[in-house]
């Protein structure tokens, strides 16, 4: 999507949508994994968002479940039946 003079753009500058955060450029992605030991050290551990994503995963992954469940036919779950040769 770059221009090949640029890899800023409106698809990574500024807010983030639903996120109430800016974009974090990295300008040399190889150079700042290496700096921080493959991402474990980083200047701002992101412990407040992790905590926050990890309670929206599980919150979602409860109602996914129960869509699931609902939507399940009571019963045995059967895809065909096939006529027996009884002889």
């Amino acid at each position: 999507m770059s221009n090949r003079q640029t890899v800023r753009g409106p698809w990574n500058e500024g807010e983030m949508p639903d996120m109430g955060k800016d974009f974090e450029y990295i300008a040399g992605p190889i150079t700042y994994v290496n700096e921080t030991n493959g991402l474990t050290a980083l200047p701002d551990d992101k412990s407040k968002e992790l905590k926050s994503t990890e309670k929206l995963n599980k919150e979602m992954s409860k109602v996914k479940s129960e869509e699931v469940t609902k939507a399940e036919p009571e019963g045995i779950a059967q895809w065909s039946t096939y006529a027996t040769d009884e002889k």
